[in-house]
């Protein structure tokens, strides 16, 4: 068992999720009481757009685990944000408050904007923010905030804050950053820098799906449809997931692109059902 762990473990390291996956599921058959099995399982299903298998895997790890696991409980919240299981969601961050205060407000910030609440989401963000020494993930949540209410300049400060926090910090790349710079400097047409945030936040996080989309809506806007398609068929090459192929669908969607989405949302469904097999 320990064998086949580390096989998942280096088989995710190197890229090659879907195996990863396989090999955990096929381990927690054998082993149901494998907390960490259950825990990665988790994780690179949620990666993988697999909301409801991943919600499964980690409500086991929950499950099984003798001590309350904040951290899993957090990560089992943003799965049930996607799922717009809202209700659920709310829980399980008030559940980890009083031990992880930041990452929970994060999760309440994220539910208020889905919910369409933008003071809510703004109290909640200042809250995320405002820990001693708050990770840039934390201080991001207000530029998605930012932005959402129309104000893409102030989003742009955010976004300049977080990255100084990651500098301070030493850290590398972080998540999503340059993705709500990218917005935010497409928000105030300056389409040039936003194309160039846009892949720098591919190039960093090639798995993160939405900024070949927003490069895609650019290409559309230029007039350039081979790059519109070029863009979507690289999203969905990169991220095979059905969260990726219902993402390219909207985006077709959204440019009126209607008959064309078709194809990308059939293939999200033929995915979801294959997963659930």
């Amino acid at each position: 068992a320990l064998r086949r762990m580390e096989e998942a473990w280096h088989l995710a390291s190197e890229g090659q999720v879907p195996r990863a996956i396989e090999v955990l599921r096929s381990s927690v058959r054998e082993n149901p009481g494998m907390f960490d099995a259950w825990v990665k399982l988790g994780e690179l299903l949620s990666e993988s757009g697999l909301d409801e298998e991943a919600a499964a895997s980690y409500r086991q790890a929950l499950d099984r685990s003798p001590v309350f696991l904040p951290d899993i409980s957090i990560a089992l919240g943003f799965v049930e944000l996607r799922r717009r299981r809202f209700d659920e969601a709310e829980r399980l961050a008030r559940a980890s408050l009083a031990t992880l205060p930041s990452k929970a407000h994060e999760l309440l910030a994220g539910l208020a904007l889905a919910r369409g609440n933008l003071a809510a989401a703004e109290s909640e963000a200042q809250a995320a923010a405002a820990s001693r020494n708050p990770q840039p993930s934390a201080i991001l949540v207000l530029a998605e905030v930012k932005l959402r209410a129309g104000e893409p300049a102030e989003a742009l400060r955010v976004v300049e804050k977080a990255q100084a926090a990651s500098r301070e910090k030493r850290l590398g790349a972080i998540y999503n950053l340059e993705f709500l710079r990218g917005d935010a400097l497409a928000r105030m047409d300056r389409l040039e820098d936003a194309e160039a945030a846009f892949r720098a936040e591919i190039a960093a996080f090639p798995a993160h799906a939405q900024p070949y989309a927003s490069l895609a809506v650019i290409r559309f806007m230029k007039g350039d449809r081979p790059g519109l398609d070029r863009q979507l068929n690289e999203m969905v090459r990169a991220n095979p997931s059905p969260r990726s192929y219902l993402l390219a669908a909207s985006t077709l969607d959204s440019l009126g692109e209607k008959e064309r989405a078709v194809a990308f949302r059939n293939r999200s469904k033929a995915l979801n059902h294959e997963a659930r097999r």
